[in-house]
């Protein structure tokens, strides 16, 4: 689990063993990529997500993905903000940009139900 990698080793060595997976799985062909929300703070990650394919970020407001994550008790922190809430807001802010950046196609999730972001995701694969 990640919480029990982060707790043992901290996030910097996640997210080197992170980078190294993202490596390996951007080399695939033909496949869906779910990359978390903080592959995006490593340069060497979208450069390799980007020779095989193309990004798409499933952008949402910061109440959407609060539902959506729920109350995990081992989900680990990544800020010093007192609610997960507060936490998601300022991962929002920190990351915005990046994300922009990387992103080659940007959909709107927030008012989606699942199978129309899907549809929508492969609307532009086709495109």
């Amino acid at each position: 689990k990640i919480s029990n990698i982060v707790r043992r080793y901290g996030w910097d060595y996640f997210r080197v063993k992170e980078s190294g997976i993202v490596r390996d799985v951007s080399k695939l062909h033909d496949k869906v990529i779910s990359a978390g929300g903080g592959v995006v703070t490593r340069q060497e990650n979208i450069d390799n997500l980007k020779k095989n394919g193309f990004i798409i970020w499933l952008r949402a407001s910061a109440e959407t993905l609060l539902k959506r994550v729920g109350t995990d008790p081992n989900r680990p922190p990544l800020t010093n903000k007192k609610t997960l809430k507060e936490e998601i807001k300022e991962l929002l802010k920190q990351r915005k940009d990046l994300y922009e950046k990387a992103a080659d196609e940007i959909i709107d999730t927030d008012k989606l139900e699942p199978k129309a972001v899907v549809d929508k995701i492969l609307k532009k694969l086709k495109a």
